[in-house]
């Protein structure tokens, strides 16, 4: 082969090389583009879960507290529906034959549904209380 020969066949092997070389480049970059991408979206997510629970449990305080619920039970019936929602996630996850999914269950249901069932029952009790001292009353 004559030396022009040879220099154009370097020159071919050269841009093949750059081709190949960019071609690679290329690939990686979009693999750490979409692995950054990923992470980002993991991170998202993440972050927006607890982020919605928190924002939900503020919104839900604030409409308790408009229709005069006390403070504390403005916090606990949440909190305690939030903690049984978790506890219940565990169990179905862990099965119920664990006994810290159990007791998780079981430490946030008991107290919620005292705080649900405890005003219905009481003003009922409260009224037949009434009723009782009503009957008592001297008649003008």
């Amino acid at each position: 082969m004559n030396k022009s020969g040879d220099e154009a066949l370097g020159y071919l092997i050269a841009i093949a090389f750059l081709i190949w070389l960019g071609v690679r480049i290329a690939i990686w970059s979009i693999k750490i583009i979409l692995i950054a991408l990923s992470i980002a979206g993991g991170l998202a997510i993440v972050a927006l879960i607890p982020g919605s629970i928190i924002w939900l449990f503020i919104q839900i305080f604030k409409q308790m507290r408009k229709q005069e619920f006390e403070r504390v039970r403005s916090i606990l019936l949440p909190s305690l529906t939030i903690l049984m929602g978790i506890s219940l996630g565990f169990g179905i996850q862990l099965g119920f034959s664990n006994i810290w999914a159990i007791a998780g269950t079981l430490a946030s249901g008991l107290p919620l549904v005292s705080i649900l069932l405890y005003p219905p029952i009481n003003r009922r009790r409260l009224i037949r209380q009434y009723r009782d001292k009503e009957q008592h009353l001297i008649e003008p």
